[in-house]
């Protein structure tokens, strides 16, 4: 599923990633696979964003948060990376609030597991820190970014996603103080 998937991406074409991913939503769903659907509604997650299908991906919040209850995978940490995922759509589609209650949540569960120290943990910090701002929370956003940063440092690899994080610190206080 996810190396066809990687296919459409790679040559861009977003109707046949979409086909790809409803037809397994589908199968999943036909088969009973209820860890199949998970995966495959984490990706819907992702792509909802990318192509700004706000039904879809609101959705997909819906079924995965479900799976992950009737799954008994609350603590899991892949489950942490698909609150993140899960929150990042909710945020990207008008939600803040609930996205923060998601990143929280993915938050509890990396630390429960002692994941701290990773790009998935990183990743939190990063996508939490655009809702932090959007909630008007800019020092709890900037805590978060440099958290980001320090995490990825820690790593010596994600080149761009580190170069990203300070990208998006650099605006935070360009924006903060862009008055005075």
């Amino acid at each position: 599923f996810i190396d066809k998937l990687d296919t459409f991406f790679k040559t861009n074409d977003l109707t046949g990633a979409g086909g790809h991913i409803k037809y397994w939503e589908k199968e999943a769903q036909k088969l009973n696979d209820k860890r199949g659907l998970l995966s495959v509604l984490n990706e819907m997650l992702g792509f909802s964003r990318r192509v700004k299908n706000k039904e879809d991906g609101l959705n997909a919040v819906d079924g995965v948060t479900a799976l992950i209850d009737e799954l008994g995978l609350q603590n899991a940490l892949s489950s942490a990376t698909i609150l993140v995922n899960a929150g990042t759509t909710l945020k990207e589609f008008g939600n803040p609030e609930k996205a923060y209650n998601y990143y929280l949540k993915a938050q509890e569960i990396f630390e429960k597991n002692g994941k701290t120290d990773g790009y998935e943990y990183a990743s939190l910090f990063n996508n939490s820190s655009a809702t932090l701002i959007e909630l008007g929370k800019i020092a709890e956003g900037e805590k978060a970014l440099n958290k980001a940063i320090e995490i990825l440092d820690n790593t010596n690899s994600y080149h761009a996603e580190r170069a990203l994080s300070r990208i998006n610190l650099a605006h935070l206080i360009f924006d903060a103080y862009e008055d005075y």
